[in-house]
């Protein structure tokens, strides 16, 4: 009994100190849209955007994460009115930020600002018919040098990715289009994808545009049965880990999480406990700028906005955004539970990971469900949080509790 006790006091100081280190911040519609949700957030989880929806209004944001200053104007010729993407370029000196996404004109834009917002310019535009573009994490640049990266779709099934670079203007190469769905993109321009083979299987894979103009180098990603199938879903900042889901079983049609290191193994990622009821149990929307660590839905039942972190001594593990926020007491009216988290980056001076995405919030005494965005700071990489969280400590809160 006493063993346990230290045990639950040890717990219980633990969690007191995450709980200072960690926040989550919701984000409101901008204007008079009605639900919003954050699509894309920088490495460094400073800047993140997205957009509002629920009127012919939609207008994209553009928030700073450590003070709710929030960016509604993004205009240069056209305005932004879906943000997808966001990242840095640095040129001559001068840092920017660079914002991605749908423009007022029905094209693919990418603006930039050096002033915090007060000015954009737009250094790329699309052109051509019916150009769509990845809806979360379409823009990759780390800012360490003047190269930013977009991927975009002329149509419906082939993709592109347009580099930027060179002038404080920008000069744009765009890549000869590859058919199949770019779901995400690196500092490096290595793009996730799915692509549909002959029978209309997914299969994954991902895309090496390293060179200007031309056409993308393919790379296929073996599952842990030995096929192709399944898709690629994001790649972390520095490109060194690809990740996505794929079936366990021959024949099977239901798809699992996974992690795939370039030129090295590939892993299934652990699911929540009690994850059943869809064909889609696990998806990474986004990874961190090193690949410990990937964010995304475990569906248990519904949809739960999850995070995948490499532990101290290098096992894969899954934890439950909403529980963990629950637990360190900061859920506020994230009652219907965070759904997806859609993007990450890490705080360069505590090394916490930033993730963002949706859930259903309530507000206080109304019962009304509202689509809002969040921006969570987690209280790891830590290796005392990262070892309890390991040893299932959320779990011994709750008995606790």
């Amino acid at each position: 009994m006493m063993k346990r006790m230290v045990i639950v006091a040890a717990a219980m100081a633990i969690v007191a100190s995450s709980a200072m280190a960690a926040s989550l911040i919701r984000v409101d519609p901008v204007g008079t849209n009605t639900a919003s949700a954050v699509w894309a957030i920088t490495n460094d989880g400073a800047w993140a955007t997205g957009h509002g929806v629920g009127n012919t209004n939609d207008r994209a944001f553009v928030y700073r994460v450590s003070d709710g200053f929030t960016i509604t104007n993004i205009v240069a010729g056209s305005y932004l009115v879906s943000g997808t993407g966001i990242g840095y370029r640095t040129v001559s000196g001068t840092k920017y930020l660079v914002a991605g996404g749908k423009q007022s004109s029905a094209q693919i834009g990418m603006f930039q600002t050096s002033d915090n917002g007060t000015t954009w310019a737009r250094p790329w535009g699309s052109s051509g018919s019916a150009p769509s573009t990845a809806g979360y994490n379409s823009v990759g640049g780390s800012g360490a040098n003047d190269t930013a990266w977009m991927v975009w779709a002329e149509g419906t099934s082939s993709y592109s990715l347009t580099r930027i670079y060179d002038a404080t203007s920008g000069t744009a190469t765009k890549s000869v289009a590859q058919s199949g769905y770019v779901q995400g993109v690196s500092d490096t321009g290595r793009g996730a994808c799915a692509r549909k083979d002959t029978t209309g299987t997914k299969r994954s894979l991902y895309l090496d545009f390293t060179s200007d103009g031309g056409t993308a180098a393919e790379n296929y990603i073996a599952n842990s049965i030995g096929n192709n199938y399944g898709q690629a879903t994001s790649v972390a900042g520095n490109g060194s880990v690809v990740f996505g889901q794929a079936p366990i079983v021959a024949g099977g049609t239901t798809n699992f999480p996974y992690a795939k290191t370039v030129g090295g193994s590939f892993v299934n990622l652990p699911l929540l406990p009690g994850s059943t009821g869809s064909v889609s149990l696990g998806y990474p929307y986004g990874a961190s700028e090193d690949g410990n660590a990937a964010c995304g839905m475990d569906y248990a039942g519904k949809e739960l906005a999850a995070v995948w972190w490499r532990s101290n001594n290098g096992t894969w593990m899954v934890t439950d955004l909403t529980d963990l926020a629950t637990s360190l007491g900061i859920l506020d009216g994230f009652t219907g539970n965070l759904r997806r988290a859609y993007t990450m980056g890490t705080d360069p001076v505590t090394g916490h990971y930033v993730v963002a995405g949706m859930g259903v919030y309530y507000a206080p005494g109304s019962t009304v469900a509202l689509t809002r965005g969040f921006i969570m700071t987690l209280p790891f990489p830590e290796p005392a949080t990262m070892a309890f969280l390991a040893l299932g400590g959320l779990a011994l809160l709750r008995r606790r509790r």
